[in-house]
């Protein structure tokens, strides 16, 4: 049954890695108040930002 725990991450790291290619390079990553972006960061960060925390929980 602890097998069940690994779904999650693998399903959501195989739709981040699909679609790895359609996120722009550099991504915005704060807006100034106009509106406008100020800040970038590569397209990397952002998906082991949200694929790290997972995979380190199994």
């Amino acid at each position: 049954m602890h097998f069940l725990a690994f779904i999650p991450p693998v399903v959501l790291a195989v739709g981040l890695f699909a679609a790895y290619g359609s996120v722009p390079d550099p991504m915005p990553i704060h807006w100034g108040a106009d509106g406008t972006p100020d800040s970038w960061v590569g397209r990397s960060l952002p998906l082991l930002m949200v694929v790290g925390p997972f995979a380190a929980t199994v």
